[in-house]
């Protein structure tokens, strides 16, 4: 689960911010334009099932991530500031925000089995120097909603169980 912040300047460049399970264990990371990859565990093993809440802002020439348990917001899993060499105007102009839940195959099959149930998001609010909303038609991309993909796979590998909301998002990935 993650955040991609992306801007066009004289090219578009963007960068992934999150968390993700591989290698037995679920890790903070980025990866993109700005910064190539990079992962670390948490401070706190993060769960299956459990509820975390996850913050993004620019915050002058860093990106900050920070993942909460959402349960006990003083218990924090992961906080980062990752450099973005003044790409992301601290006001938010013209960058824009996209929140995915998905599944990488590096080998790029499917039939593998590898899967995950039920990756959601609930409640989600976009917030300003000004105030803040919850996400709606107003404040969000309908071309950056529900299934994605890549072109190695198809939308059959994707099931998007709710989708209606504009704040709240469930899905199952199976390869």
């Amino acid at each position: 689960m993650f955040f991609t912040v992306g801007r066009q300047g004289t090219t578009y460049k963007s960068n992934d911010y999150g968390i993700g399970y591989y290698n037995g264990s679920w890790k903070g990371f980025t990866s993109g334009d700005l910064t190539g990859w990079l992962a670390e565990a948490p401070n706190y093993t993060i769960s299956a099932g459990q509820n975390i809440y996850m913050h993004i802002a620019i915050v002058g020439d860093y990106v900050r991530l920070r993942v909460l348990d959402g349960n006990n917001f003083s218990k924090v899993f992961w906080d980062k500031s990752y450099y973005h060499y003044s790409y992301f105007p601290s006001n938010g102009s013209g960058v824009h925000f996209n929140r995915q839940i998905t599944l990488c195959d590096t080998d790029e099959v499917t039939g593998t089995g590898l899967y995950f149930k039920n990756a959601s998001f609930s409640d989600s609010y976009l917030y300003s120097p000004t105030g803040y909303a919850r996400y709606s038609s107003n404040n969000t991309n309908p071309d950056r909603r529900g299934r994605f993909k890549a072109d190695w796979t198809n939308y059959s590998n994707v099931t998007v169980h709710s989708s209606s909301a504009w704040y709240a998002e469930k899905i199952s990935i199976e390869f």
